[in-house]
């Protein structure tokens, strides 16, 4: 065991998945993260990786990670984490939240690769003060329910807004008038 966190006989570190309450389906995407996005700041390395060091060639991405959509740059229509003071794109809305943790290969210049295909959840009831990373006013994009299981309120995190019932169905309605006039009735 490591002061910095727990690992099993072989040296990967555990799947810490205490940010995820429920499922509540099978509600993932797969997507594409932009490696170099989740280094070049050590504080924030510390959150998003386990076992991180200048000599390590694998480290290992923590899931729970919020995941923004890369909206500029080389990295344009991929993901990174979230971060409210990035100017990519990833101080947008948040999509989702990595499901797994990742493993993932450095050489002397960096990533071995510069992207990994992941799965991205982006439907689950979740405890906020758990996930790697804070996201304190933050939007959520998804279906996010924040359930901290100590009697706090739950709170829908995001959801597409349903369309108001009296907007709709006095569209219609309309649309009936008009066509009864037309038919003399």
């Amino acid at each position: 065991m490591s002061a910095l966190g727990v690992t099993t006989e072989n040296g990967t570190p555990e799947d810490d998945q205490s940010w995820l309450v429920n499922r509540m389906s099978d509600g993932i995407q797969a997507v594409q993260v932009a490696l170099g996005t989740f280094t070049g700041d050590p504080e924030k390395e510390a959150s998003y990786f386990d076992f991180l060091s200048d000599t390590d060639t694998v480290g290992h991405i923590k899931s729970g990670i919020p995941l923004a959509l890369i909206t500029g740059g080389d990295n344009k229509g991929m993901y990174g984490p979230y971060d409210p003071q990035a100017s990519d794109g990833r101080n947008g809305p948040i999509e989702g939240v990595l499901e797994s943790q990742v493993e993932v290969q450095f050489t002397r210049s960096g990533f071995k690769t510069t992207a990994e295909n992941v799965g991205m959840r982006y439907m689950a009831v979740i405890n906020t003060t758990n996930l790697p990373v804070k996201t304190e006013g933050a939007t959520w994009h998804g279906l996010f329910v924040d359930c901290h299981q100590d009697g706090t309120p739950i709170t829908l995190l995001g959801a597409a807004p349903a369309p108001s019932p009296s907007t709709e169905s006095a569209e219609p309605a309309k649309k009936s008038d008009e066509t009864t006039k037309k038919s003399g009735n």
